[in-house]
């Protein structure tokens, strides 16, 4: 297969961009060139790889040749240079199968002495860099947005070294196809015991409100204050696979949910949670870790998008806490004592059995937190219900049941836990 390249140059006149077929052909624009994109095409073609590597997959970026150059963007394509002169935008996709072109430390020199405000990292370190820093974290001062996308021993490695500013947004952060409780990026994120968060942690242990967000092959946790903003993703396509089993990707995913509890837990100040779930079932314990997480929490919104699974998950360990087996034959451990305000939010239409379901839940949830001194002041339910055709008027026009709130008493029982009760079935 014939290896080809694609280089796509903006320049500053504002013009059209232009296309080349090589790097060379490119360079006689290079002191107009704002904005620049070379691509491997047999990477965006999804080529294995397996080639001898050729010229056009090394770019050498001298800042005196490309002096208005601010965005760079290579896909397949090795980097070699020793600065970074004026860029703020810099990409790096898909590191071509051949020697590195710098050290770990070089790449570090070049971060900690740019004028980055983005920096992309996606399945690049791995490849390029396989030996050990060996220097002081680096400072990016200037940076706002980090996506770095790689195996977790790769990613935490380059978390590790970085010094960020308060505001940088963190994103994209994979995690591999390991099952078990000890392999995603979130797990080796966690300080050990016996020293402190790392620096990228660090920022953000003063913020007051974070989201939890579950979809089908994601998990991404964002706290966030006035002044500081972290977002955290694991990402993973093993459900996809043909032969993936579904009790093994649960529990996969619920060991990334429960070391993002762990996360959660490093952040004291916590005192807002909204979680946000699909269709996957998380387990009860790794549910029990995301609240030990928060111990303060006043405010928990939750927003079920699926079938019901992430509000039962989450009321359920709230009613009933799991316990270690040293704990068995003590007292309930309580969660959320200090909970004031709960919001459910169930957004897809439901039949009356599992509004029920989930109504039981919600019962037993404040009632274990009324038990242990912890009465709420506010609940919330917000439901899009089915309603069933239940005869017909004498005018012949179809009637419903009533909303499930009044029918069966619901807002009284639950007054008898919550100072204030509202059932919206939309």
């Amino acid at each position: 297969m014939i290896r080809s390249t694609k280089v796509t140059a903006y320049l500053n006149s504002g013009k059209d961009p232009l296309i080349f077929n090589t790097i060379p052909d490119m360079l006689p624009y290079a002191a107009q060139i704002t904005n620049l994109v070379v691509e491997d095409r047999s990477v965006a073609l999804g080529i294995l790889p397996g080639d001898l590597p050729n010229s056009n997959c090394i770019f050498e970026f001298l800042p005196e040749r490309f002096p208005v150059l601010m965005e760079l963007k290579l896909d397949g394509i090795g980097l070699k240079c020793t600065s970074l002169g004026r860029l703020d935008t810099l990409e790096l996709r898909n590191f071509p199968e051949q020697s590195a072109t710098m050290t770990f430390n070089s790449l570090l020199d070049l971060l900690g002495g740019s004028q980055l405000e983005k920096l992309t990292l996606d399945n690049y370190l791995s490849v390029a860099f396989n030996d050990q820093p060996t220097r002081k974290p680096t400072t990016m001062s200037k940076l706002k947005e980090l996506y770095v996308r790689d195996t977790p021993q790769q990613t935490s490695r380059l978390l590790h070294e970085l010094h960020l500013p308060t505001k940088t947004t963190i994103c994209g952060l994979y995690g591999n196809t390991v099952i078990g409780w000890t392999s995603n990026v979130f797990l080796r994120m966690l300080p050990s015991s016996n020293r402190r968060p790392d620096l990228y942690l660090s920022m953000f242990t003063k913020g007051m409100e974070a989201n939890l967000e579950l979809s089908e092959d994601t998990v991404r946790l964002d706290c966030h204050e006035p002044k500081v903003q972290l977002t955290l993703e694991v990402n993973s396509t093993l459900r996809q696979h043909p032969k993936a089993d579904p009790a093994v990707y649960e529990a996969w995913y619920s060991a990334v949910v429960a070391a993002a509890g762990g996360i959660l837990g490093l952040v004291p100040a916590l005192v807002t949670l909204k979680c946000t779930g699909t269709s996957i079932r998380v387990h009860h314990r790794a549910w029990g870790y995301v609240f030990n997480g928060v111990k303060g929490l006043q405010n928990l919104t939750i927003v079920d998008e699926g079938h019901g699974h992430i509000t039962r998950g989450l009321l359920e360990v709230i009613a009933s806490p799991p316990r270690s087996d040293q704990e068995v034959l003590k007292a309930p451990r309580a969660l959320c004592l200090y909970l004031k305000k709960l919001h459910v939010v169930l957004r897809v239409p439901n039949q009356d059995a599992v509004l029920e379901d989930i109504l039981e839940a919600v019962l037993k949830a404040v009632k274990n937190c009324a038990s242990s001194g912890g009465r709420l002041k506010e609940l919330v339910l917000e439901v899009q219900a089915q309603y069933i055709e239940n005869g017909r008027d004498r005018y012949g026009q179809p009637t419903y049941k009533k909303k499930i709130g009044e029918s069966k008493g619901w807002e009284d029982k639950l007054l008898a836990h919550v100072n204030s009760v509202q059932i919206k079935v939309l």
